[in-house]
């Protein structure tokens, strides 16, 4: 998870590095952005709530739960339908991670 985190870190840096280093349209830095805030699922946003919630973060914790609340959001704006829920159910499942399991489950199960 810290490895994870890390790594985000230096991507992002990397981003902001190059947009720095050549001027880049407003759409292009845009782009950019919406590509890093794919890179994490309601899951790991949930479990680094959780985790600023441990710490007693507040600011931390808030900026994690309105970008969970985020990314929900796309997941309902995309229209994953039941099909696509189920597959990505069993994938986590295979992948022995529950937390996801269960939110793709109870999604699936919100659809009906």
């Amino acid at each position: 998870m810290t490895a994870r985190l890390c790594c985000m870190a230096g991507l992002a840096a990397l981003i902001l590095a190059v947009a720095a280093a050549q001027p880049a349209p407003a759409e292009e830095l845009n782009r950019v952005v919406r590509t890093i805030d794919r890179i994490l699922n309601p899951e790991d946003a949930q479990r680094y709530e959780e985790r600023a919630h441990r710490a007693h973060r507040a600011d931390e914790e808030h900026y994690w739960h309105d970008y969970r609340a985020g990314l929900e959001e796309q997941h309902r704006e995309r229209g994953i339908q039941a099909e696509e829920a189920r597959r990505y159910e069993a994938a986590a499942r295979h992948s022995h991670k529950a937390d996801e399991e269960r939110y793709w489950h109870n999604y699936r199960l919100g659809l009906h």
